[in-house]
């Protein structure tokens, strides 16, 4: 299994004919993940986890029958990237979904640990996070209901995680339903339980330009230790293509934080992200949105 480079920068304006690919990198897992997931969690770092257990997709990559529990991170802002192994999921599974949270871990939500797609009896229920500072898997609480095929998770700007959906779609070589799910949960994470939170009372604008200031006003200034903000999430098929994080730098008084947004689109594209500061106790904020441009 091997990721290549795209280069944007040789697109041409009408989008045809001068776009750049270039030399492979090789996966430390060796098949397709098909219906895995992937997260920029940071600015250039990806977690990719999940997927496989599928051979009737034509294609070139080696394809494995049954799921991979392994999972695998790259650092791209180094000299000489290269995919290496992190922990693996307490639960092997695909159509799974991952969600960058505002404290910098990833959440895995749903899925099943049964390879194929007729295969709610092996959904997994229980959620799990990843932390990068040490690469290990929390096991977290778990939902009520079988959510795979077509379901999604979303980052809420309280902080919370929307999980929901699933199904709705014809099982290969049956004329069976995924059962329709038109419900959600909400998932709380554990940062939720951990004491008061910091609070922004208001933004000092509505968006920001690349490399420019903006201030973050809330009367826990001096007590905040770091400053986050997040995409707004669109997410199908186990895999949310809009979302990243940068963590961005700040200076702090009593009752505000001085942010400095990301200096160009390729550290984090045009668009509008949820602001998150954060306490000593990894505590987020409620979000609030801002346009970045």
């Amino acid at each position: 299994m091997t990721s290549r480079w795209f280069n944007p920068d040789a697109v041409t304006v009408r989008g045809r004919g001068a776009w750049s690919w270039s030399s492979s990198l090789a996966h430390v897992w060796p098949y397709n993940r098909d219906y895995g997931s992937a997260v920029m969690y940071e600015t250039g770092k990806i977690l990719y986890a999940g997927g496989g257990g599928y051979l009737q997709w034509g294609s070139a990559d080696p394809q494995a029958a049954t799921l991979t529990g392994p999972a695998e991170t790259i650092d791209l802002t180094a000299a000489s990237p290269q995919w290496a192994s992190t922990d693996a999921m307490h639960f092997a599974r695909r159509h799974l979904n991952a969600t960058i949270l505002p404290n910098g871990q990833v959440l895995v939500t749903g899925g099943t640990s049964a390879g194929g797609f007729n295969t709610l009896a092996s959904a997994v229920h229980a959620s799990e996070a990843w932390e990068p500072a040490t690469g290990h898997w929390t096991q977290l609480a778990s939902n009520a209901i079988d959510r795979a095929y077509h379901s999604v998770s979303l980052l809420m700007p309280d902080g919370t995680v929307l999980h929901g959906a699933s199904g709705d779609a014809a099982v290969p070589g049956s004329t069976d339903l995924y059962p329709r799910q038109t419900n959600s949960e909400i998932f709380r994470p554990p940062y939720l339980f951990k004491g008061a939170r910091p609070t922004i009372t208001s933004l000092s604008q509505t968006s920001v330009g690349y490399g420019q200031k903006f201030t973050v006003n809330t009367p826990n200034g001096l007590q905040i230790t770091g400053v986050r903000w997040i995409r707004l999430g669109s997410v199908t098929h186990a895999f949310d293509a809009n979302q990243r994080a940068n963590t961005l730098s700040f200076t702090g008084t009593s009752t505000a934080v001085k942010v400095t947004a990301p200096a160009n689109g390729k550290l984090a594209p045009p668009g509008h992200y949820l602001v998150f500061i954060l306490n000593r106790n990894g505590v987020p904020s409620v979000g609030k949105v801002i346009k970045v441009q």
